[in-house]
């Protein structure tokens, strides 16, 4: 069992590298940026574009937000449309049709409510900001654990049927948790690189929390571990502590997907929003004549693009532009990590049974 983390390893080792791929000659960081997003979703992967094109954009990356085509937060089209033609027609009836009319709103009171209006909008979107960035902390620390819980397996159990199960069971719990926090269930990364068998993705797939049943296995790996005396009941316990911490990440992702913004404010906020817009134009007529139009329609862009932002990255582990990049965290770093340590550890154990052997 120990010579398939070589295979496991080269294969999550090749894929990180081929995304992540630096090469001066194929044109800088904008080629490397692009390149590097055209092989992440070759390989199947959507979700967290934005961040991965930030991470590797020159400092500013004022050429790859200012002109980007892809991750902008737009308005509904019916919503959008519907504006358009609304203010076309209000301008077009003010101008030919109620010329002896004054329909102008007054631009104090207009000013003085759009102030509240943005305050709400900068909480709104603050708020889920917050959610998004406690979701990229609760992935941290994920990504933390990982890594400890191998490096306590690795060191501390000195058997390489059980280490190699530890490993393998690591990573599953990290590829299942974020495909349960995107409501899928089918698991390929775990099978394309030999990290578990068929018989155990499909015994992990019967249960309807698997990344629950993974910590199960874990637990029982563990204690099968104690109950040989490859662990003493100290070693058992800081392992099993880092499971609790799993379950606490998980929970706390849960907590983000399953709990949005209370209805009441969203209600009230795009109530708000709308009426305001609505009475733009009026405050604009007079002032700016035909004007009114493409300015009515940038100020709608800019303040329902902000809400737009809150809806997108209110749920930031789903398979949106601006998400977070789970495929990259589970197998670029959390897969390539885990099998690159129990490659090392392989080698290393396996070099004196070889002089052992030579010896005899």
């Amino acid at each position: 069992m120990w010579w398939r983390c070589y295979g496991r390893s080269l294969c999550f080792l090749t894929m990180g590298a081929s995304r992540n791929r630096v090469s001066p000659m194929d044109g800088g960081p904008k080629a490397l940026a692009i390149d590097m997003l055209r092989l992440f979703n070759a390989a199947g992967h959507k979700g967290g574009e934005g961040v991965l094109l930030l991470n590797v954009a020159p400092r500013g990356y004022w050429r790859e937000t200012l002109f980007a085509t892809a991750g902008r937060p737009l308005p509904p089209p019916i919503v959008t449309i519907f504006y358009a033609v609304y203010v076309v027609l209000v301008t077009y009836i003010d101008k030919h049709h109620l010329k002896d009319y004054d329909l102008e709103v007054d631009k104090y009171m207009l000013v003085s409510v759009g102030s509240a209006l943005g305050f709400l909008l900068v909480f709104r979107s603050n708020a889920a900001y917050e959610r998004w960035w406690d979701g990229r902390k609760k992935w941290g620390m994920v990504i933390n654990r990982t890594r400890d819980l191998a490096r306590q397996s690795i060191g501390y159990i000195k058997d390489g049927d059980q280490v190699d199960s530890m490993i393998r069971y690591i990573i599953a719990f990290a590829v299942t948790m974020k495909r349960h926090l995107r409501a899928e269930r089918d698991l390929p990364e775990l099978l394309k690189c030999g990290v578990l068998t068929q018989e155990q993705v499909d015994e992990v797939k019967l249960a309807k929390h698997m990344p629950l049943k993974v910590l199960e296995k874990l637990t029982e790996t563990i204690e099968a571990a104690r109950c040989g005396g490859l662990l003493t009941d100290i070693q058992a316990m800081a392992l099993d502590a880092n499971l609790t911490d799993f379950e606490d990440q998980l929970g706390g992702c849960e907590r983000i997907l399953k709990t949005k913004m209370p209805f009441g404010y969203i209600v009230h906020l795009r109530v708000f929003l709308i009426v305001w817009l609505l009475a733009l134009p009026f405050g604009l007529l007079k002032l700016l004549g035909w004007v009114t139009i493409p300015v009515a329609i940038l100020v709608f862009f800019a303040l329902v693009g902000i809400e737009m932002i809150g809806v997108e990255i209110e749920n930031p582990f789903g398979h949106d532009f601006n998400d977070l990049p789970l495929d990259s965290i589970t197998e670029d770093t959390i897969g390539t990590n885990l099998l690159e340590l129990l490659e090392r550890h392989t080698k290393h154990t396996a070099s004196p049974q070889a002089a052992t052997d030579g010896k005899q």
